[in-house]
């Protein structure tokens, strides 16, 4: 039998594999990038009137996340068909009243742009521990989250590629031949192979013996080498100069600056990376070196988170709580108890991370808590103490605002 027949039959059974395991999870990506590709068809005016359906390409990318999160829970669970078909039911229903609940697209402000990245990145994190929950297994979960990295960039890197080299050939054949392509084109080549191949190459990569996983010891070389002679020296430099920056306040006794804060974010996300990466194989005993890089870097986080308070709590005393204001205070609380976590429990639940991370997610993102309301609430104070400092008065309907 022909080696190329072979390939082709154990390709389209792959693809079929794929798609039975996650129908909605494909079905989601194909109509976002149908409809994506479909708009960009368009001239500019002729995009101002459809681009109403930019909200449905956002349900679908919610839905892609979603179905996938329910429908590896359930595969773990070993739930027959029923239930399954129940859970998706339900996941569509939620991405359905969504789509009805959220404003229309062309009147979304930055506000719900950023609950939509929230939701997103919640579901992000959804995925990551969805085949775990309510069990042990965290070397499974650390496993099962190593195969979705490697996957993601292996996915991406085969889709990088394959965009070039078709580009290249949609090039050549507009100089060579002389046949005029548009250049929306290569737009839609691009959100052709990044959602439609780039999903289904990854998704076919997903773990099904998730049993296995816990006895899986399996770690990339590749991967401790980044971590040792990458991550760690960057980390060492960020927390030298944040340090540095420490002792220049305190000698000249100011406050520190705003966007510190973000550089302790940026620190306290690439040594947290950095731990979740070499986990497996920090308990070895020739490894006893990332035991000591783990107490020491969570040790160090505190005086960081200090001085965060400290930069943030000055723009609050004098402009109020904003929404990058609450998730930065956010942040640090949740920094401070990851801390105090890894350093005192014995469990060290790695899990933990991705969870509260997901929680933190979706609570941010509506209430009476969530940012939204309680930077509204903080500016309309601000502006009150103003207006009763300038001895303002502005009418409401009736009623007078001093």
């Amino acid at each position: 039998m022909n080696f190329n027949f072979i390939f082709l039959v154990a390709l389209a059974k792959d693809i079929a594999g794929t798609f039975r395991r996650f129908p909605l999870s494909l079905f989601s990506a194909v109509v976002a990038s149908g409809i994506s590709i479909f708009i960009i068809d368009h001239n500019y005016e002729a995009q101002k009137e459809i681009e109403y359906l930019w909200k449905v390409v956002m349900c679908c990318g919610l839905g892609l996340n979603i179905f996938l999160s329910v429908a590896i829970f359930s595969e773990r669970a070993k739930h027959n068909f029923r239930i399954k078909a129940i859970l998706q039911i339900v996941v569509l229903a939620l991405v359905v009243a969504y789509y009805f609940i959220s404003p229309e697209f062309q009147k979304m402000t930055v506000t719900d742009a950023t609950q939509y990245i929230l939701f997103t990145i919640g579901l992000h994190l959804l995925v990551t521990f969805s085949p775990f929950v309510n069990r042990g297994e965290i070397n499974g979960f650390w496993q099962f989250n190593k195969s979705l990295f490697l996957r993601l960039l292996l996915s991406l890197l085969y889709a990088g590629v394959l965009y070039i080299g078709l580009s290249l050939a949609i090039l050549a054949v507009d100089n060579l031949f002389q046949i005029k392509i548009k250049e929306d084109r290569y737009g839609q080549l691009w959100i052709f192979i990044a959602g439609i191949f780039n999903t289904w190459f990854f998704l076919s990569g997903i773990p099904k013996n998730f049993d296995a996983l816990e006895t899986t010891t399996d770690y990339p070389k590749g991967l401790k080498i980044f971590t040792q002679f990458v991550l760690l020296p960057l980390i060492t430099i960020y927390l030298l100069i944040l340090y540095a920056y420490s002792i220049k306040i305190l000698v000249q006794w100011e406050f520190p600056k705003g966007w510190v804060s973000y550089l302790v974010n940026i620190f306290s996300v690439a040594g947290i990376f950095a731990i979740l990466l070499i986990y497996p194989i920090s308990n070895k005993e020739e490894n006893k070196w990332i035991r000591i890089f783990s107490q020491w870097f969570y040790c160090a986080l505190f005086p960081l988170i200090v001085l965060l308070g400290f930069a943030i709590g000055k723009r609050v005393m004098q402009y109020g709580i904003t929404e990058n204001r609450y998730f930065v205070i956010l942040i640090a609380l949740w920094l401070t108890g990851i801390a105090i976590y890894f350093l005192f429990s014995k469990n060290k639940n790695i899990k933990l991370v991705p969870i509260t991370l997901c929680i933190i997610a979706f609570l941010s993102s509506f209430g009476w808590w969530g940012a939204f309301n309680i930077s509204e609430q903080s500016q309309v104070k601000r502006l009150a103490k103003i207006l009763a400092e300038e001895k303002c008065v502005i009418s409401l309907g009736g009623g007078a605002l001093i």
